[in-house]
């Protein structure tokens, strides 16, 4: 019997080898790790097939993600989260592709996507609607890049809590807010004592303030000079 079993299993492995869909007309060996692992490292796809075990196999995993990346829908939600499980699904050519994160249970997985935008804030375009408003995800995604809170909702970027709390982190971010908060003091003084150059982004008015001036170290000297105080009198 064992070595009945034996040489079934070398059949079967050897039939995944060949052509891993085989795996699939082979369901009796779904739960056998390397008759698995065989197939998904040349179709990463396959891990649908796998039994929950495996699907909570890190190595099993990272060789599908891999092969294909959008395997990384079959993985148990634990791996998902995996930063070395997320790079290798995404990495493409010395980039990241996130549009694996397109399936639904990827894309609107708060962990999954915190975990990929700070891999790569342009994760974020792929997140679910809900996710790209929520603040600890723009958190890790504006600190890479204030381009990322381009992709909140209108109404998210007119919450002056919310804009404060990312201005600080990245002052930069000041030219997405709405075009309201661009007058607000609070908002602009955070901004610029961040990042000087994000005065430029302020409201004519505040660009003209002395305080939100002399706040903004990086530019200070010149703006100073452009706006016209400090000038020497002749």
């Amino acid at each position: 019997m064992a070595e009945a079993l034996r040489l079934s299993r070398a059949a079967a492995l050897g039939a995944v080898c060949a052509d891993a869909l085989a795996l699939r007309q082979l369901q009796e060996w779904h739960a056998d790790r390397e008759v698995v692992l065989c197939a998904v490292q040349q179709q990463g796809m396959l891990l649908e097939l796998a039994c929950p075990k495996l699907q909570a196999d890190r190595g099993v995993v990272l060789a599908a993600v891999r092969a294909q990346g959008r395997a990384l829908r079959f993985a148990v939600p634990e791996l998902r989260r995996d930063f070395e499980v997320l790079r290798c699904a995404a990495w493409r050519w010395w980039s990241f592709d996130w549009s694996l994160l397109e399936a639904p249970e990827l894309c609107s997985d708060k962990e999954v996507v915190l975990a990929a935008v700070t891999l790569d804030w342009r994760a974020l375009e792929r997140a679910s609607e809900e996710l790209r408003d929520d603040l600890e995800v723009l958190q890790a995604a504006v600190r890479q890049s204030p381009s990322a809170l381009g992709l909140a909702s209108v109404r998210f970027l007119r919450d002056r809590e919310a804009m404060l709390t990312l201005l600080r982190q990245n002052g930069a971010a000041l030219q997405f807010v709405s075009e309201g908060l661009k007058g607000d003091r609070d908002l602009v003084l955070a901004a610029v004592r961040q990042n000087g150059r994000a005065l430029q982004m302020a409201s004519e008015e505040l660009q003209r303030d002395r305080e939100v001036i002399s706040s903004s170290s990086t530019w200070r000297g010149f703006m100073l000079r452009s706006v016209g105080i400090g000038k020497s009198r002749t």
